[in-house]
């Protein structure tokens, strides 16, 4: 599984009920745009016939979208960006949607966490093309038990972290086979949890504090022109040999080029 750098792929929080699930679609080159027909808290359905209208506008292919919220009563879990099996089976089905996107999205603020990306490939096409007739069943059979496994938080509490493991390994096998290409893109301030199967606040760590060491380095970098030359100022701040002066101006000047260098590289 591949981690990218946040995109927003909702531009504006969905604050309006967002504890229901919203769908959306996006053509290439245009903006993102709701097509909710119907939601509630385990599904949404899409308005079929403004989607062909924006087909023909767009051209035929686009990423449907739709949100998770979280916490969510329908699967007893917090949140899960991950596709349920109705999920899969409308998309496999769909031919002209190349990617699905799957955005975890707080049911009180409307924020968005993150989103879970599925793509298409040139070869999920054929294979698609070849066995459409047979999609519902490969997907019941392969990743029904799997999806239970994986976003029931009871269930999750109870098969372990090795089960876990082996429920993800479940699902890469089963995209494998069709092709298909995912990517958890977490939003600012969130990250992909240990498990690999939703999005986390960030915590306290270096990241955090690498956002501190952009003013310490600039004030460190500062202090060290008093230290290096007296002449900047016309005098000496400290009655220190010129020798020390020199030496703490360096190490000042060395620690602040550090703490901005550290700095930008974490933003």
């Amino acid at each position: 599984m591949k981690k990218r750098k946040s995109v927003d792929v909702i531009k504006e929080k969905t604050s309006l009920l967002p504890h229901l699930e919203k769908a959306f679609v996006k053509f290439p080159g245009q903006e993102t745009t709701e097509v909710t027909l119907s939601s509630q808290d385990g599904g949404v359905s899409s308005d079929k016939e403004l989607i062909e209208e924006l087909k023909n506008k767009y051209g035929s292919k686009y990423s449907h979208i739709h949100t998770h919220p979280t916490p969510n009563k329908w699967f007893n879990a917090p949140s899960y960006p991950l596709p349920s099996v109705e999920d899969l089976k409308h998309f496999l089905i769909n031919l002209d949607a190349t990617s699905m996107v799957i955005a975890q999205q707080d049911s009180t603020s409307g924020e968005i966490a993150g989103y879970y990306v599925l793509r298409k490939t040139k070869k999920s096409k054929k294979f698609l093309e070849e066995n459409k007739d047979r999609i519902n069943q490969l997907v019941e059979a392969a990743i029904s038990e799997t999806h239970t496994e994986l976003t029931n938080e009871t269930t999750r509490k109870l098969i372990g972290k090795k089960i876990m493991k082996r429920s993800l390994e479940s699902l890469n096998k089963f995209y494998n086979s069709f092709y298909l290409k995912e990517r958890y893109l977490p939003a600012q301030g969130y990250q992909l949890s240990d498990d690999k199967t939703h999005f986390t606040p960030k915590e306290g760590g270096l990241e955090q504090i690498a956002y501190l060491f952009l003013p310490i380095g600039i004030v460190s970098i500062i202090s060290s022109l008093f230290f290096v030359s007296s002449s900047f100022t016309g005098y000496s701040i400290f009655s220190f040999s010129s020798r020390t002066i020199s030496i703490l101006g360096v190490l000042f000047f060395i620690m602040g080029t550090l703490l901005l260098y550290f700095s930008f590289k974490k933003k």
